[in-house]
């Protein structure tokens, strides 16, 4: 049966084609690096910019080895600023960021990297290598450009962005607290 199955895998390219999407590894579909990244001493201010500057909407938090600590989003320091009530020049990264990261490594398959997405619902993935250091970053962006030349399986992206856009409980909202919230 193998050597059947080798025999139709040369013989029909669609056979390996298949075989191939299973096994695509993140980095072929990642954006690599330089990835704009910022630590947590970093002001929101300076996170802001840095969002600005470079047209994204995330920003990798990282150690100085290139480790990575946490996430800051656009949508972080909206909520943060809307908490505190502070300038944003006076809020350090640290503050607002997720300490709960997920990433995944540029040798896993796509895969497992979709399976992470989808369970944690999450937009965007860093990217990192055997030694923990952010090497890229996974994006529903490089899912989409990765279906539209054939190299994931548009069931996979909408399956992917199904699960990562369905609203969450209200019971896992959790409300600002009420003494960060500025008095109106």
């Amino acid at each position: 049966r193998v050597a059947c199955g080798l025999l139709l895998a040369a013989w029909n390219p669609r056979i390996n084609q298949r075989r191939e999407e299973h096994s695509m590894k993140v980095s072929k579909l990642m954006t690599p690096s330089p990835v704009h990244a910022c630590h947590a001493e970093t002001t929101l201010n300076e996170a802001c910019q840095l969002l600005w500057d470079h047209d994204c909407g995330i920003l990798p938090v990282v150690d100085d080895e290139a480790r990575v600590v946490g996430t800051i989003t656009d949508r972080d320091i909206c909520m943060a600023a809307y908490t505190t009530n502070q300038p944003l020049s006076n809020l350090p990264v640290e503050r607002a960021m997720a300490h709960q990261v997920f990433t995944c490594k540029d040798s896993d398959d796509l895969t497992r990297a979709l399976q992470l997405m989808q369970a944690n619902r999450i937009r965007r993935l860093p990217v990192v290598d055997g030694e923990e250091r952010l090497v890229g970053l996974l994006s529903l962006n490089d899912l989409a450009l990765g279906a539209r030349s054939g190299s994931v399986d548009r069931k996979q992206l909408a399956d992917t962005m199904a699960a990562i856009c369905e609203p969450r409980p209200r019971e896992e909202v959790a409300a600002p607290e009420p003494e960060l919230v500025a008095a109106s």
